[in-house]
């Protein structure tokens, strides 16, 4: 499964289209209590996530915020995965 960083916007137009079929919220390895968000997109089975203005790098939040995020893009409906 290939994983690809986007823009916030990149990712916005994508959910508009209708092009993914799963959201989910991801925590951190490294940073206990920050997330990032991915969606998977069936097609060509690709996990799309939001990359940091600049760089490269995955943007995490905190799970409010990303939740946030999400219900303002009008999805209401993802998973939560958390490190034990």
């Amino acid at each position: 499964m290939e994983m690809t960083h986007v823009t916030e916007a990149e990712f916005l137009r994508s959910v508009k289209l209708g092009m993914f079929s799963r959201f989910f919220l991801k925590e951190s390895s490294t940073d206990k209590l920050k997330f990032w968000i991915a969606a998977f997109e069936p097609k060509h089975g690709i996990v799309y996530t939001i990359k940091h203005r600049r760089e490269n790098k995955i943007r995490q939040w905190r799970l409010d915020n990303a939740a946030k995020f999400l219900a303002k893009a009008g999805i209401h409906k993802f998973e939560v995965n958390c490190i034990q």
